[in-house]
C-alpha cells in the first residue's frame, strides 16, 4: 500500500466489482422508474374488480399522472444522482488518491455539460419543428 491508496487486488476486488455493478444495477433501476412501475403493477394486481367505464378513466388519469414533469422532484432527483457521484468522487480519492479523483471529477462535470447542451439542442430542434408545422 502506498499513501491512502487502499490495495484492491486479488480476491477482494471481485467482491467490490460485483459490489459495483449490483449498486449501478439498482441505480438504473431506480433511474428508470423499474421499481414504481412494479409497485404500481402489484396495486394493480391486487385490484381485480372487473373493469367498468369510471375505473378505465382513472387509469387513464393515473397514467397521464405519471407522465407528467413535476420540477420539484426532478430537482430533487438530481440533487440525489449528484451526491452520488460527489460520495464516489470522495471513494476515489481515499482508495485511488486525488490524481485519480481529479480524472472522475474532471469527466463527471464534462459530461454533465454536454448533457445539459444536448438538452438545448434537443429544444432548438422540436422548436424549429413544430413552429414548421405550424407554418404548413
Amino acid at each position: 500500500m502506498m499513501g491512502s491508496k487502499l490495495d484492491f487486488t486479488g480476491y477482494n476486488s471481485y467482491f467490490f466489482w460485483v459490489l459495483f455493478g449490483l449498486f449501478i444495477g439498482v441505480a438504473l433501476s431506480i433511474d428508470l422508474g423499474l421499481i414504481e412501475k412494479l409497485k404500481s403493477l402489484v396495486k394493480s394486481n391486487r385490484k381485480r374488480d372487473p373493469p367498468d367505464k369510471q375505473t378505465r378513466h382513472q387509469d387513464t388519469n393515473k397514467e397521464n399522472e405519471l407522465l407528467k414533469v413535476d420540477h420539484k422532484k426532478a430537482l430533487i432527483w438530481t440533487i440525489v444522482w449528484i451526491s452520488l457521484a460527489l460520495i464516489f468522487a470522495a471513494i476515489i480519492l481515499v482508495t485511488m488518491g486525488y490524481d485519480t479523483m481529479l480524472e472522475y471529477v474532471t469527466a463527471y462535470t464534462l459530461e454533465k455539460s454536454l448533457s445539459v447542451d444536448n438538452m438545448f439542442v434537443f429544444t432548438d430542434f422540436f422548436y424549429s419543428w413544430y413552429s414548421t408545422l405550424l407554418s404548413a
